[in-house]
């Protein structure tokens, strides 16, 4: 491959053989340059380098001897320099890796400044860079548990220094770079999809004017617009009509059955209802520039990257999109919707097992809907428990009746008791409650009672707990792995309506997963809203991380700016979300005790 090398390298190829000061003289300086304790920083003309760890452990390893101040490692810097711009394509930013700072290094070099220091100082800063960019290439620029605090998977085995010694002795850096990556298919092809949005950035996309909704029949100029944007993306199935204009305007402006197909499939490609109307939620969608969406897409890949090889057989719950599938040998065995946490009472991104399946559970009021809803309602109205067959326990489970309780002068300080909710078609957790763990965060998989909120596309109702649309396929499928559950046995076991407990020892791992881009096996690029906002939470995260570069004089970069709003505007997605204030049907049921609670 041949590589687009700076001024600097250039230069160095051209004139070091002749310039080259003595290899001792090199890897004394080198040594003195990482002398310091364990955990210390290295500071190289006033940067800190960014891999200390590995880079000290990586001259230790070859007694400090230079690797790029060497004619051949001298060959392999355009290579680097090469991986470094198009990091960006890897979902990255090019800035991190002080490519600029190193290219003035080395053009000095060439320009005759090739005393031991300035040699030593460029050869650790190349040495740093690629440690870097191997290191986030395989598991990412950021902790998760900085993101989400529940986080305990641990990130695939990953040596960066040994990557660097494959580089330098004979893979080559492309090579090497490239087995540091995942090699989930998943991941190179989200990686894939990266490309082609990157060059939809060349020419905006068409912008649609505010206004009423749309749908099939309306003439409006907004509908060849809405024609010229969908063309624009093309995320409809090859075999679908295409969405360019029409050979005059008013047939373009007309919004004909044609066109409809392609309205529902880029709104099930965005998570939105797949009505074929163009109202308010899928005009933002479509009018997203995408420059959002790529940033979108890089920080799901940071995303990949901290995932080791998960489980199989395991359970994935996508919680943007409000689904669950079960893998078994690499596919997927069962599929259902699922209802998750509102945004104010999120589904926990974090790993756990199935332990236990309760059949006909009681449900067990968790503290903070005790405090913030059941008992505001119980001092309203004390007929409110016997309305929900609810009872209430002392410590050792004896039933108290509520009448005996002085409700109005209870305080979280001197309630004593617990209340719970008798098995029944009014029960929150349904049929069927499956206990994981661990349990400290109170998460549930349950079945629920109110079945038409499947229905919605929007599915962020519950208290953090997570309600499926098919509970008792999973329980099913779980119980197969223990001796003795017959689909016959647990049908006897519901019919008593009394609780169940079973405990699982063959559990299936589960992995809460929050993933916003993904290319689907159909091979088709699906989005969905960051109702979480845990997108902006990232692209903060990664925007502070440049802004302090920034601060320090380490941006140099011709696109760093450019670089900088990409995850500045991927906040947009977050606002796609589309709640009603009233919602008589959900309102209701919002407002019910759920079945779990996050602390």
């Amino acid at each position: 491959m041949r590589y687009r090398v700076g001024a600097g390298a250039a230069l160095l190829l051209l004139t070091a053989a002749a310039s080259a000061p003595a290899q001792q003289g090199i890897a004394d300086t080198v040594r003195g340059l990482l002398a310091g304790r364990d955990g210390s920083d290295v500071v190289i003309d006033g940067l800190v380098t960014a891999s200390t760890a590995q880079l000290r452990r990586f001259y230790g390893e070859r007694r400090f001897e230079p690797v790029w101040m060497t004619a051949a490692g001298r060959a392999l810097i355009p290579a680097l320099a090469h991986a470094i711009r198009t990091a960006d394509e890897q979902g990255l930013d090019p800035a991190t890796y002080r490519l600029s700072a190193i290219e003035a290094r080395l053009a000095a070099i060439a320009a005759g400044a090739d005393d031991v220091r300035t040699m030593a100082a460029t050869e650790l800063l190349l040495s740093d860079a690629y440690l870097t960019l191997a290191t986030h290439r395989a598991i990412g620029r950021v902790d998760p548990q900085q993101m989400h605090p529940h986080w305990t998977l641990s990130p695939r085995a990953f040596d960066a220094a040994a990557s660097l010694h494959e580089a330098t002795g004979g893979l080559g850096i492309a090579r090497a770079l490239e087995a540091a990556d995942p090699t989930d298919p998943a991941f190179r092809a989200l990686r894939e999809a990266l490309q082609r949005y990157r060059t939809f950035e060349a020419t905006p996309w068409p912008h649609i004017p505010s206004g009423r909704s749309l749908r099939e029949g309306d003439h409006d100029p907004r509908v060849a617009v809405i024609r010229e944007r969908l063309a624009a993306e093309p995320l409809a199935p090859l075999d679908a009509p295409h969405g360019a204009p029409a050979a005059t305007d008013t047939i373009a402006w007309y919004f004909d059955a044609r066109l409809g197909p392609q309205v529902r499939a880029f709104q099930q490609r965005n998570g939105l209802e797949p009505d074929g109307v163009v109202g308010r939620a899928t005009r933002d969608a479509l009018n997203l520039p995408p420059a959002v969406r790529v940033a979108q897409i890089a920080l799901n890949l940071e995303r990949m990257r901290w995932l080791p090889d998960l489980a199989d057989p395991r359970i994935e719950i996508l919680i943007p999109d409000f689904s669950l599938r079960v893998v078994q040998q690499g596919r997927d065995a069962l599929v259902m919707r699922v209802i998750a946490g509102r945004p104010d009472w999120p589904t926990p991104v974090f790993s756990a097992v199935i332990t236990g399946i309760v059949l006909n559970p009681y449900w067990n009021v968790p503290d903070r809907i005790l405090w913030l809803e059941v008992l505001p309602a119980v001092r309203r109205d004390i007929r409110y428990l016997d309305r929900n067959d609810m009872e209430v326990l002392t410590p050792s489970g004896t039933v108290v009746p509520a009448s005996a309780i002085d409700w109005n002068a209870v305080t979280p300080a001197t309630f004593p008791y617990r209340i719970r909710q008798r098995p029944g078609p009014r029960n929150p957790l349904g049929r069927v409650k499956f206990v994981l763990s661990p349990r400290r965060l109170e998460v549930f998989l349950h079945d629920t009672p109110f079945r038409h909120l499947f229905e919605q596309s929007d599915r962020a109702l519950s208290h953090g707990c997570v309600r499926l649309e098919a509970p008792m396929d999973l329980a099913a499928l779980v119980l197969r792995r223990e001796p003795g559950w017959t689909d016959d046995r647990i049908a006897a076991a519901l019919s008593t309506g009394r609780e169940t407990t079973i405990d699982v020892r063959d559990g299936l791992s589960v992995q809460f997963v929050y993933r916003t881009a993904w290319v689907d096996a159909a091979g088709q690029m699906q989005f969905r809203p960051d109702v979480y906002e845990h997108d902006a939470a990232l692209g903060r995260t990664l925007a502070g991380s440049r802004a302090a570069m920034a601060q320090a004089g380490l941006l140099h970069d011709d696109r760093a700016e450019h670089e900088g709003v990409r995850f500045a505007v991927v906040r947009e997605t977050a606002r796609l979300v589309e709640r009603p204030a009233v919602d008589a049907a959900g309102r209701e049921e919002r407002g019910r005790p759920d079945s779990c609670i996050r602390r």
